[in-house]
């Protein structure tokens, strides 16, 4: 069974992250839903889909793979003038993680 502070954690971290990265007139959301267990055929047949979308100032291909690791920042002017120092991401993909959740990025193209 999972710990709610932990998964408390997490979603503040996410949001946190959000927040940090998304311009003043740009906007992110949070949303939560149920949703069928595709990831572990052992688990419980239903788990809790969490995401994170925003409009935030992009993130590069390269750093798309790094986004979870350790102490991870950005070489990108923009990523860099938020304050952080890169564990953020690490300690949500854990917390999640210690639980059986799975954490991931996707890039929606923007026209």
């Amino acid at each position: 069974m999972g710990r709610p502070d932990a998964a408390g954690a997490g979603a503040v971290n996410l949001v946190s992250n959000a927040n940090k990265y998304t311009p003043e007139a740009g906007k992110f959301e949070i949303g939560a839903k149920r949703a069928k267990n595709q990831w572990d055929p052992e688990g419980a047949p239903e788990v809790v889909h969490v995401w994170v979308k925003d409009s935030g100032i992009g993130i590069s291909m390269e750093d798309q793979k790094k986004i979870f690791q350790k102490f991870f920042r950005s070489d990108d002017q923009k990523a860099r003038e938020a304050p952080g120092a890169g564990l953020g991401l690490n300690i949500t993909k854990s917390l999640i993680e210690m639980q059986g959740g799975h954490i991931w990025f996707e890039r929606e193209q923007r026209s």
